[in-house]
């Protein structure tokens, strides 16, 4: 009898100690996934001490799934497979320019506006209007929206996702680290607008309280070491920092310039710079105490900034100098520039990855220009529109985008253009322009994500802004 009893509480021991299998494969892959209260990745194996599992999924634009299953044999491999079911969404298509026909994923639905309810998903949007060609876009149903379109009347090789109004005056765009969130700064407002690209709403307007009533906020810079966010106030000569994650204001830091306008970091340094349009001169700070490194006088009203990947120079343009600065970061000394031509408004300055080349646009003339980085030569010029403002490349320099802002009203450049400004679209391999289409009024900031994905830009004067899929450009 005592052998048996041993038997059964060895059994009993083994059963209750055996270890159970699963692998829980949800659709879509990355949901949110937790089994009895505790976070777990999709799709691989993990074991439980009990049988039974209690089982929670969750993503954006889905419904929240649970469920209970068994595992009766510790032996095997319990799998389980989650389809998550799409949440439906009202949305609003217009169209800003007269009105298209709406075609979605090839079905008709009428005249533009068009109201209709929609999965949650990606969906291919074609415009139709006579005499007009067909446009593709890329509709986003992420929540309950309304999105604007407009059609072009040339072909474009991209395809628009929609056209969103932001608060006054947008100088400038930029990608979040994550390409997650365009920040945009604002010249005639309180601070910057966060705009969420995954769910096509702002997620904040952060109104700066220190000198918000002083507006005048042109650029910012991320810092993605620290993550953290630097926005110039050019009317103040302050930099203020922001974290991305909670966007709470962590210090001004001061300029110790006039009138203080783009910036550039270098990581390796530790330092930031600060082109200062009134003082004449660039202003280096140590991003980790905020103090002055130095400061390097400059021809007059500098502007772009650019460190080179191995952060040995810093490249800097000058508007009213029209000049383009080769500075060597070991002394802060400008070791060479080059003057473009009578009356060249040099205004931003970009490199290519492997420091070789960089471009710079020129406002006065209309210019964008292609520049040897080892002898500060110009070996390439490529004319577009009115007032270049902004340029990005591709991550892999095969394209460069130009915002152009369009001719300046006869009295002052500050009203609207007579006519809306254009984006260029420059490939870089064949050496020639390939694309030009119809921005809003005055075509301003402008980025392309980390990703090589997404193109935004700003129209000025009409506080809105465009964002374009760009990832099938060959």
């Amino acid at each position: 009898m005592h052998a048996r009893y041993v038997l059964i509480l060895l059994i009993i021991l083994f059963l209750t100690s055996a270890k159970y299998k699963f692998i829980v494969n949800v659709d879509p892959e990355d949901a949110f996934l937790t089994v009895n209260n505790t976070k777990m990745v999709n799709n691989q194996l993990f074991t439980m001490n009990t049988k039974k599992i209690e089982l929670v999924c969750k993503r954006w634009g889905y419904k929240n799934y649970s469920g209970s299953f068994t595992n009766n044999n510790f032996v095997s491999v319990k799998k389980i497979n989650i389809a998550l079911e799409p949440e439906k969404y009202k949305i609003m298509i217009d169209v800003a320019n007269e009105k298209s026909e709406i075609v979605i994923n090839d079905k008709s639905y009428g005249w533009s506006p068009v109201e209709t309810v929609l999965k949650y998903g990606i969906y291919k949007l074609r415009l139709k209007r006579p005499d007009y060609p067909d446009q593709e876009c890329l509709l986003y149903v992420f929540n309950n929206n309304r999105i604007e379109f407009k059609q072009f009347k040339n072909a474009i090789p991209i395809k628009l996702i929609g056209v969103f109004k932001c608060r006054c005056q947008p100088k400038q765009v930029l990608f979040s680290p994550d390409d997650r969130s365009l920040f945009i700064p604002l010249l005639h407002d309180n601070g910057f607008d966060v705009f969420d690209i995954e769910r096509l709403q702002f997620k904040a307007n952060i109104n700066i309280p220190i000198y918000g009533n002083d507006k005048g906020f042109p650029e910012g810079l991320f810092f993605e070491k620290y993550n953290t966010f630097l926005i110039s106030q050019m009317t103040t000569g302050k930099i203020f920092e922001y974290s991305v994650d909670g966007l709470k204001l962590l210090r001004t830091i001061d300029s110790h310039g006039t009138w203080s306008k783009f910036m550039a970091k270098s990581d390796k340094l530790g330092v930031f710079a600060v082109s200062n349009w009134s003082s004449n001169d660039i202003s280096i700070i140590d991003y980790k105490t905020g103090e002055l490194v130095t400061k390097i006088n400059t021809d007059p009203a500098p502007r772009g900034l650019a460190f080179d990947s191995k952060d040995r120079y810093l490249y800097a343009t000058t508007f009213e100098g029209g000049t383009i600065i080769k500075i060597n970061t070991t002394e802060w000394k400008i070791e060479k520039k080059i003057i473009v031509k009578e009356q060249a408004a040099m205004r931003h300055i970009i490199l290519t990855n492997d420091d070789s080349k960089a471009y710079a646009a020129n406002m006065f003339h209309s210019e964008i220009y292609e520049i040897d980085t080892g002898n500060l030569e110009i070996t390439n010029t490529y004319k577009v529109d009115y007032n270049p403002n902004t340029i990005s490349l591709t991550p892999d320099n095969r394209y460069l985008f130009v915002s152009c802002r369009g001719p300046n009203d006869d009295e002052t450049y500050l009203k609207r253009s007579p006519r809306n400004g254009y984006i260029t679209i420059i490939d870089m391999k064949e050496a020639k322009i390939i694309s030009q289409f119809e921005g809003g009024n005055q075509p301003t900031g402008l980025a392309v994500s980390h990703n090589g994905k997404y193109l935004c830009f700003t129209n000025f004067k009409d506080d809105n802004f465009e964002l374009y899929y760009i990832g099938e450009l060959p």
